[in-house]
C-alpha cells in the first residue's frame, strides 16, 4: 500500500465507542501515546471561561475531557508551551485539532520525531464568542456542553446537550437550536473557514479522521456494537507507522483513493451552499442583525428562515387570518415564529388536520379541526401547509383544489 491510504475504522471497545462522536479512532491513538508515557493534547470545554480550549493530559482517566467533537474554534495557545516542555522531557506527543491548527503545530514542531499530529475532516468552526454569548443567554451556571450526544431511537448523534448544576438544561437537535443552526448554515463560522485550503487539498498532518457517512461492512455489526464508524486518512509515513502500531485496538477496511466517497471529503467550501454549506453573504446579514438586535434574536431569526419565508408568502396574500394545515413539528415551529415575530401581522385561527382530531392536542389554545368540519369557513383564510414531505403536500393541495379552495401557501 505504501504510506498513503484511506480506511473505514472503529474501536473494538464498545464502551469507548459509546463515548465517541464516531468510531473512536482518536481514543485509539491517544491510548497508544499515553501508554508510552506521553502527553495528549486536544480540545475541551472550559466551564469557567465558557469556551473551548486545548489542554494536555497524561492519564487515560482524563480522555473523556477530549473525546467528542466541539465545533467551536479552540484556543490552542497553551499548546505551544506544553509541547515545548514535552520535547525537552523527550516524551511522545499526540496533538489533535483542526487542519489549520495542525498545520501551525507542524510548522513549529514538525521535525520532532515523537510528535504525532492528527487533524479532522473539518466543516469549519463556530466563532468562540458565539458559544459564550449563547451560554450567557441561558441565565444559568453551565456545568458542561456536549455537542455530539446520541439521539434516542435514532442513528443520528447530532444532539446538543447543555448541563447546569441541576442537570440537563438544553437538549436540541442541531436544526432546532440557534447556536448549532449557525454552524449548519455557516452564519456563525469563522471567516477563514469560507476559503479553507485544507477543505480540498491534502492536510498537513500525519493522520486525518472524521465521520464515515457511507455504507460499511455488514459483518461489523455482528462483531462490534457501534453506529458511527470513522474515516481515517493516512497522510504520510509517520501516520502509517502510528496506524499500524495501534492496529490491535480497532477493526478497519481500506477504501480506494479514487472512490466517490473519498472525493466527497475534499470539496471547495466556496462551491457549497445551503445547510452544511458556506454562504458569506448570509453571515454578513447575521452580523448586521446581531449589531441591531443582539445575538440571540439574530440567531433565532436565522434559524427560522424557512418558516419566515412561508409566513411572508401568506401575508402577501393580504389576509391576516391564517389556518395552519398540519400541527406536527413544522406547525408548532410556525406557530412559535408567528407569536415571536408576526404577532401584529397575522393571526392563527385554527389548525386543520386529516387525522382524527380527538387524538391531537391543542397548541397555544388554538382549536384543531378536521377538514370536512370547517370547509365552508376556509374561503376567507389563507391556509399555510406545514407538512414537510413533498408527496403529502401535493396530496393535500389536490384535496383543497377539489373543494374549490386555492388560497393556500406551502414550502
Amino acid at each position: 500500500m505504501g504510506y498513503k491510504g484511506y480506511f473505514v475504522a472503529c474501536h473494538k471497545d464498545k464502551n469507548v465507542l459509546a463515548k465517541s462522536s464516531s468510531g473512536g479512532m482518536f481514543s485509539v491513538f491517544a491510548d497508544y501515546v499515553l501508554k508510552k508515557g506521553g502527553i495528549v493534547l486536544g480540545a475541551t470545554f472550559d466551564r469557567t471561561e465558557k469556551k473551548v480550549k486545548h489542554i494536555g493530559i497524561t492519564e487515560s482517566a482524563d480522555l473523556d475531557k477530549l473525546r467528542k467533537s466541539k465545533y467551536v474554534y479552540s484556543d490552542f495557545s497553551e499548546s505551544i508551551d506544553i509541547i515545548e516542555k514535552a520535547i525537552i522531557d523527550d516524551r511522545y506527543i499526540l496533538f489533535t485539532g483542526t487542519p489549520c491548527q495542525a498545520a501551525a503545530i507542524n510548522a513549529k514542531f514538525g521535525n520532532y520525531g515523537k510528535l504525532y499530529i492528527v487533524d479532522l475532516f473539518c466543516h469549519g468552526t463556530l466563532e468562540p464568542q458565539y458559544l459564550t454569548q449563547y451560554l450567557d443567554s441561558l441565565g444559568t451556571e453551565i456545568k458542561d456542553v456536549c455537542f455530539r450526544e446520541q439521539e434516542k431511537n435514532c442513528k443520528d448523534n447530532f444532539l446538543l446537550c447543555i448541563y447546569d448544576n441541576k442537570g440537563l438544561n438544553i437538549s436540541d437537535v442541531y436544526i432546532n437550536n440557534p447556536l448549532t443552526y449557525l454552524f449548519l448554515s455557516s452564519e456563525g463560522i469563522r471567516d477563514v473557514c469560507f476559503s479553507c485550503k485544507y477543505a480540498y487539498n491534502e492536510h498537513i498532518s500525519d493522520i486525518t479522521i472524521g465521520d464515515w457517512d457511507f455504507e460499511y461492512p455488514n459483518e461489523w455489526n455482528e462483531l462490534y456494537e457501534f453506529l458511527h464508524p470513522s474515516i481515517v486518512s493516512i497522510n504520510n509515513e509517520k501516520g502509517d507507522e502510528l496506524f499500524k502500531a495501534c492496529s490491535g485496538s480497532f477493526c478497519s477496511c481500506e477504501v480506494g483513493e479514487n472512490e466517490d466517497e473519498i472525493n466527497w471529503y475534499y470539496r471547495n467550501h466556496n462551491t457549497m451552499k445551503g445547510l452544511w454549506g458556506y454562504d458569506a453573504d448570509k453571515k454578513r446579514e447575521f452580523i448586521e442583525m446581531q449589531k441591531n438586535k443582539g445575538f440571540l434574536y439574530a440567531a433565532e431569526y436565522s434559524m427560522y428562515e424557512r418558516e419566515r419565508k412561508l409566513i411572508e408568502k401568506a401575508i402577501a396574500k393580504g389576509n391576516q387570518k391564517l389556518c395552519l394545515y398540519g400541527c406536527g413539528k413544522n406547525g408548532k415551529r410556525i406557530s412559535k415564529v408567528i407569536s415571536k415575530y408576526y404577532r401584529d401581522c397575522v393571526e392563527i385561527q385554527y389548525f386543520v388536520v386529516t387525522e382524527n382530531k380527538e387524538k391531537l392536542e391543542t397548541i397555544d389554545n388554538i382549536k384543531i379541526y378536521e377538514l370536512q368540519d370547517i370547509c365552508d369557513d376556509l374561503y376567507d383564510k389563507t391556509i399555510v401547509i406545514t407538512i414537510g414531505k413533498e408527496d403529502v403536500r401535493i396530496e393535500i393541495e389536490e384535496k383543497l383544489i377539489e373543494k374549490g379552495i386555492t388560497n393556500y401557501v406551502s414550502w
